[in-house]
């Protein structure tokens, strides 16, 4: 027998969910920061790692380095948190900030954001303020303050995939004078057409996306007294439905029971992820067959030499180890994502599984976006083989 069973069994939990070791708070999609002013470049970090970073600006490409915002010579002490005075010269438009370690060890991005012109005194702009027309659709702004006015889209986020048959929020933010009404155009994939004429230009809108769109890649774009285009999204078929619960086969059950719990708690589902599920399928068989915990201090984030994947034990005290939990998805499924894993040994039902996990707080928090893990997850694979259950996300 491999495992000595106390009072009937015995449960063994997965140490050191890990996410990644820097995550940037600040700035965030949507956020428009203008120049002149000084704003915090936020972030939290885990593990151990150096005690001074790099922190550059990108263009929004994430291809060149636009502005250097600490010297190589006056490095960043890496205490969560940077003053940054954005410079009157920097030009209108949106970017990424980038933090990195001076060993190189560890790199993240921020997500993308924007940068606005200097503000107008205010006594200028009280001074240069046209009178408003009574009817919305008649305003017009005097040029002078037009040319000061800058506008971001805070959603669609980059690469962001919305369903057909689905209905999602067009938002955007800007500052200076605007006019009271908008026109919101979708433009791509060989065509243009209006999405909504004479809107209130009010910051949102809630768009269906209809099911006659092609799929495939677009913008939308907000004309007012200016104009402004979003980021690039994809348009894409409705995700395969979750999978029943009660199924034939074990893994989806598994799926089941941790989004049927969610509900419990006012959450959404997470969808099912094909990838996902070649990963923890592809984990649980080497957990049950070679025991790659038994020479890695008994955690079950390790993986054998004897796959098509790296092996190696992971310790979350060690965040050169982490990879051998992220990069999975890319080993086994090519999928180009960091995964994260949940698991749990001497269980053989989905039940079994996820009642070990709801006992420990740091599991329970992965599977209800609790703690470090609050972003929402967008796709789950799960499977249980050989008294092994293990869960893997990705956001």
């Amino acid at each position: 027998m491999k495992r000595v069973f106390i009072l009937g069994f015995i449960f063994f939990l997965a140490a050191g969910l890990t996410a990644a070791p820097i995550t940037i708070t600040s700035p965030k999609s949507g956020d428009v920061w203008t120049a002149g002013e000084t704003y915090a470049i936020t972030w939290t970090k885990s593990g151990q790692m150096d005690d001074q970073v790099r922190i550059v600006l990108l263009d929004k490409t994430k291809n060149k380095i636009v502005l250097k915002i600490v010297l190589s010579t006056a490095n960043t002490a890496n205490n969560n948190s940077y003053s940054w005075l954005v410079p009157m010269t920097l030009a209108p438009d949106s970017y990424y900030v980038r933090i990195k370690t001076l060993d190189d060890q560890v790199m993240t991005h921020s997500e993308l954001f924007a940068v606005g012109p200097p503000s107008v005194q205010m006594a200028k702009r009280k001074k240069l303020q046209p009178k408003v027309a009574q009817d919305a659709t008649m305003l017009t702004i005097n040029p002078m303050l037009q040319a000061q006015t800058y506008v971001a889209f805070a959603s669609p986020t980059a690469n962001v995939k919305w369903e057909k048959g689905v209905t999602y929020p067009i938002q955007w933010k800007w500052n200076g004078p605007m006019l009271m009404r908008a026109t919101l155009t979708l433009v791509g994939t060989g065509k243009s057409e209006v999405i909504a004429a004479n809107i209130p230009n009010n910051g949102e809108f809630k768009w269906f996306v209809p099911w006659s769109i092609s799929e495939g890649t677009y913008q939308i774009k907000l004309d007012a007294n200016v104009t402004a285009t979003s980021d690039y999204f994809l348009v894409v078929k409705p995700l395969p439905p979750v999978v029943p619960c009660n199924s034939a086969n074990v893994n989806d059950d598994l799926e089941c029971e941790i989004n049927k719990y969610r509900k419990t708690l006012g959450l959404q589902n997470i969808p099912h992820s094909p990838q996902m599920r070649q990963v923890a399928e592809a984990h649980v068989k080497d957990l049950a067959v070679n025991n790659p915990e038994a020479a890695c201090n008994g955690n079950m984030h390790s993986w054998s030499n004897k796959g098509t994947w790296k092996g190696g034990c992971y310790d979350p005290n060690n965040s050169s180890t982490y990879p051998i939990m992220w990069d999975k998805p890319q080993e086994i499924a090519g999928f180009a994502t960091y995964g994260y894993e949940i698991a749990a040994g001497g269980t053989a039902t989905p039940a079994s599984a996820l009642s070990t996990w709801q006992g420990s707080p740091l599991h329970n928090n992965v599977i209800v976006n609790q703690g470090m893990w609050t972003q929402p997850w967008k796709g789950m694979g799960a499977a249980i083989y050989g008294g092994y259950a293990v869960a893997w996300f990705y956001k």
